[in-house]
Parts: structure tokens; C-alpha cells; sequence
């Protein structure tokens, strides 16, 4: 999963420079953090998490909407409850430590999968490039990392899921060790927490539970109790979402739901539709190629050989999963924050099956045309290329460096004091134009023109207004002066 050529040994003497471009490609979306507002339902949980308690609040959640206790207790502790400024700092840092449980999970994972294939220094970077190719790539960054509720509840588990997932692959390899009970515990709280986080995410759970019992059982002929446990805390967070009454309340909202031929023909057609996209962008082709002459020089994938051809089907089927689901309970994909998922597990997965793949189709005689210098710079170039002009990466930047960030930093600021100003002198209605420049990284669900409107009425009760009626539009030129 190490995806460049960057990691070879043999250049080490540019590891210092390599690194430096990689953390400034992380720090763009650390820069892009501290100009970051929340939006949609961020202000309603702020106003649930600053009028009413927590336990009680989270009990009728599970009674009338989901049964997603461990993100709804992330969401009804909501930062924008401290008030301003201090909840938003508070906000802005979220993805800023996501991103960083993203790169210790990332490390932890390739230390635990690859052993001494790699040192401390090389994984690192490693660790750090297969972050910057996940939040590059990612369909909605908005929703991925910059929007709290969406980030807490998709992606904070999948950044435990690495930690989880290095967990495993130690326990399965050993025994009677002094700490592979901390090891478990860690493992079984964190897998607690991902599994009550979303449907989802329970679901997968329970699939991976079950794969590693079944890959423990097969090596060992026997039931180990390590594997059976997870998988039963698995099966028993999943039984708990699934008697959630709010789950079959919310069920109702969507007509469309249950229906097995939509399901199964729109999550193929969602699964071939962005795994072509994904396949196809140029920075995955070019880590690919750099890739694929990393496990060349150092053979770091030897041990998967045997198991490309299930490693193939399991990918498939992970991906399938994660694009019907949304398809089986509410009859739509909706937004992207399930394919953020997919992106998720289907980055490595097809970066372990491209080296994987190419020993199998080409063998030993077939890597002669990736060894030469002018095929890894051109892989190289168009992978530096690939991230400062296209993608998550180079919408970033551009953000950035034309001011759109900060230009909407700074109305979202005016608004809050336009909106303060007018409540405190009892106004009934205040028009507003929409921020001049959005973010062309960031899709945000803004206010608009409806008053009535959720997103409209929980800005306004944030800070501290009931009655009075906010209309976020364009102004029309027929009623200037």
C-alpha cells in the first residue's frame, strides 16, 4: 500500500525533501481548516447540544431517528455549542485531528502489515502519502473532512478502522503475549464505537469481524476466542441499531426503500461508476506504475500472491456494499459521504491488487519496460502534476491562493455580526446576500431564500433569535433604488 516510488531505499538522500512536499500538500488542507465555517445541520446540533441534555436528548434519538449512539453523542456535544469564537476553533481543529488519526492509523496499519520490510522513517512517508492520495481523491471533501457531522460519523470511523484493522493482523499472529489483552480491549472498544457510529459502518463491521474469524479458524483449525468476541460485539452493536425505533420512524420518509432489483442494479452501476473514475484518475495511474516498482525492488507483497484472486472478489464486494446500502434503506445514494467510504477501503485494496495483478499477468519478464529512469520521472512528474492541478488538491490550492477562502471567511464573519446585530434590535426580517466567492473545494449547503426553511431557522435560533426571518438570496436588480 505504499504508493510511490518515493519510499525506495535507495534514494533515501532525498527523503528530507520528499517529505517536505508531502507534508506542505497536508498542510494546504490544514490552511484550508482555519477558514472552514460550519453549515446544514451543524447549527441544528449546536442549538439541540446548547439547550437541552445530553442523555436525554440521546435517548429520544434512538427512539424517533436512528440508532447511531456513538457519532450522536459526538454530534449532541457539538463544538459550535461553546459560541463564538471559541467553538469555532474548536470546529476548525476537528479535521486537523482527523487528519492526524488518519496518519497514525495509516502507520500503525503498514507497520503491522509489512513488519521489517520498511523502517520507521520510510513508513512514515509512506503513512503520509496514502493520506494525501485518500483526501485528494475524496468525492466530497466537504462532507469527508471539513463538516463535522458528516466527518464524525464517517470518517472518524474509518480512521479507527485502521487502528482496528493493525490490531487484528498483531493479535492473529500472536499468543500469550503480555499485551495482547490492552491490544484486545483497544480493539474491541474502538470496533464498539465504529459499529454504533452509522448503519454503515455496522455493517462493516460485522463483515470484517466475521473475515478475520474465519481467515483465524482456517489457520489454526479451530475456533480462537479473540476473533469469535469481536465478532459477536460486532453482531451485538448491530442488533442494538437494528431495534432502534427511530431507524423504522425514519424508514418511513423514504417510499423507495427495500426494493431489491433497484438495490442490486443501482449499487453495480454506482460501483462501476466510480471505481472506472477512481482507476482512472492520473494520480492513481501514476502512484500506480511507481507503485508496482516499489513491490518489484523489495517484494513486499509475496505473502498476498496466493490470495489475489479473493483479495479481488472481497474489494469488489466491500465496494458493492457501500453504494446498495444507501440504495436498500432509503432508495437513493444521496449524498457522497457513503462513496467518501468506498474511497476509503478502495484505495489500498487496489493498490495491493495492481502490484498483485501485474506479477500475475506479466511475471518476472514483464517489469523490463517500468525499470527505466525516463518511465519512473515521467510517472513521477505527472503524479506531482496530478496533485497540484487536479483533484481535491488543486482545488484546494487554487482556493488559497485566489483568496476564495478567505474571502468567504470573511462574509461568513459579517453574516454572524449582521445577524447578532439584527436580533438584538428586534427586527422581523433580515435579507442577506449569499457569500460573493465559495470555495470551489467545498460544497456547502448554505442558507437561502426560504425563511422557513431548517437550515435557515436553526442559523437564526444559534444566536439567540426566534421570530425573526433570515432570506439569504442574490438581490434583485428590479427593487434597487
Amino acid at each position: 500500500m505504499i504508493p510511490s516510488v518515493l519510499v525506495l531505499r535507495s534514494s533515501s538522500h532525498r527523503a528530507p525533501i520528499r517529505f517536505l512536499f508531502v507534508l506542505g500538500l497536508l498542510l494546504l488542507y490544514v490552511w484550508l481548516a482555519i477558514q472552514v465555517h460550519p453549515f446544514g445541520d451543524d447549527w441544528s446540533y449546536a442549538v439541540l447540544s446548547e439547550r437541552y441534555p445530553l442523555w436525554p436528548r440521546l435517548l429520544q434519538e434512538y427512539r424517533d431517528i436512528n440508532g447511531r449512539f456513538s457519532s450522536n453523542v459526538l454530534l449532541l456535544c457539538h463544538p459550535m455549542a461553546l459560541g463564538l469564537p471559541s467553538g469555532l476553533l474548536v470546529y476548525r481543529a476537528v479535521p486537523v485531528v482527523l487528519l492526524l488519526l488518519l496518519l497514525a492509523g495509516s502507520y500503525a496499519l503498514l507497520r503491522a502489515g509489512f513488519r521489517g520490510a520498511f523502517g520507521r522513517s520510510e513508513t512514515s512517508l509512506a503513512a503520509a502519502l496514502l493520506v494525501v492520495m485518500f483526501v485528494h481523491g475524496l468525492p466530497d471533501l466537504s462532507e469527508g473532512l471539513y463538516w463535522y457531522t458528516g466527518a464524525v460519523t464517517y470518517l472518524l470511523p474509518c480512521a479507527a478502522s485502521l487502528f482496528v484493522c493493525a490490531a487484528m493482523m498483531i493479535l492473529r499472529r500472536t499468543n500469550g503475549k503480555r499485551w495482547r489483552r490492552p491490544l484486545f480491549a483497544l480493539a474491541a472498544v474502538l470496533l464498539v464505537f465504529i459499529a454504533l457510529s452509522c448503519e454503515l459502518h455496522m455493517v462493516l463491521a460485522i463483515m470484517f469481524t466475521a473475515t478475520f474469524l474465519y481467515t483465524c479458524s482456517v489457520r489454526s483449525q479451530r475456533l480462537e476466542a479473540v476473533p469469535v468476541m469481536l465478532l459477536l460485539i460486532a453482531l451485538g452493536c448491530g442488533v442494538l441499531m437494528f431495534l432502534s425505533p427511530g431507524n423504522f420512524l425514519r424508514a418511513l420518509n423514504y417510499p423507495q426503500r427495500g426494493e431489491v432489483l433497484r438495490t442490486l442494479g443501482y449499487g453495480a452501476l454506482q460501483s462501476f461508476r466510480f471505481m472506472v473514475l477512481w482507476v482512472a484518475s492520473p494520480l492513481l495511474l501514476s502512484a500506480s506504475v511507481l507503485w508496482v516498482e516499489v513491490d518489484r525492488r523489495y517484494n513486499v507483497l509475496a505473502q498476498l500472491v496466493p490470495f489475489g484472486r479473493n483479495l479481488l472478489v472481497a474489494s469488489v464486494v466491500v465496494v458493492f456494499v457501500i453504494m446498495a446500502l444507501p440504495y436498500w434503506t432509503t432508495g437513493i445514494l444521496g449524498q457522497h459521504r457513503t462513496v467518501n467510504v468506498a474511497w476509503f477501503y478502495f484505495l489500498p485494496a487496489y493498490l495491493v491488487l495492481i502490484a498483485l495483478g501485474y506479477r500475475k499477468i506479466l511475471g518476472t519478464t514483464g517489469w523490463a519496460w517500468i525499470q527505466g529512469p525516463l518511465v519512473r520521472r515521467a510517472a513521477i512528474l505527472t503524479a506531482i502534476i496530478a496533485l497540484l492541478f487536479t483533484g481535491n488538491t488543486g482545488r484546494v490550492l487554487s482556493d488559497l491562493a485566489s483568496g476564495r477562502a478567505r474571502t468567504y471567511d470573511d462574509a461568513m464573519h459579517r453574516r454572524y455580526a449582521l445577524v447578532t446585530s439584527a436580533i438584538r434590535s428586534g427586527r422581523d426580517t433580515l435579507v442577506l446576500a449569499p457569500p460573493a466567492r465559495m470555495p470551489a473545494s467545498l460544497r456547502i449547503l448554505d442558507a437561502g431564500p426560504d425563511p422557513e426553511h431548517w437550515a435557515n431557522r436553526y442559523l437564526v435560533r444559534y444566536f439567540g433569535g426566534e421570530e425573526m426571518r433570515l432570506i439569504v438570496r442574490h438581490p434583485d436588480p428590479a427593487e434597487a433604488p
